[in-house]
């Protein structure tokens, strides 16, 4: 936790929409969610860390890990080590509204990025990785 996490406050809508999804606001949860404010629709918007690539971070238990994947294990009670991701309907990596976070696997992420055209426009693979590719697949 940073040094200005002592002056951010709790906003009364993210409390209410907590509270109704049956999270216990215990000082763990609401000091992560301190400072987290509702913004554009219907995103709520991380006010700590941020990644380069727009994801928020967060201190949970004794691990560093993405602020959404912290607040849907917060919301659903899985521990951070489920072996799923955690998924945007929104597409705002800085939204931690738990309404817009979903558990998913690998490929159901994948898919839903490629469907929303956020994938590298031109990916050619490499001669190595074609060719292990095309063994894969002779020995598949």
């Amino acid at each position: 936790m940073g040094a200005n996490d002592n002056k951010l406050t709790l906003d009364y809508s993210v409390v209410v929409r907590l509270s109704a999804l049956g999270v216990s606001l215990c000082k763990e949860n609401a000091r992560m969610m301190a400072g987290v404010t509702p913004g554009s629709g219907g995103c709520w918007k991380w006010p700590r860390h941020t990644m380069p690539n727009g994801y928020g971070q967060t201190q949970y238990g004794d691990r560093v890990i993405s602020a959404h994947r912290a607040v849907l294990c917060m919301v659903t009670g899985a521990t951070m080590d489920i072996p799923m991701d955690a998924c945007h309907r929104c597409d705002n990596r800085g939204c931690v509204n738990p309404d817009h976070l979903f558990w998913g696997t690998r490929l159901t992420n994948m898919r839903d990025c490629m469907a929303k055209g956020r994938t590298k426009k031109s990916h050619k693979p490499s001669k190595e990785s074609a060719s292990v590719a095309e063994m894969l697949i002779t020995k598949g």
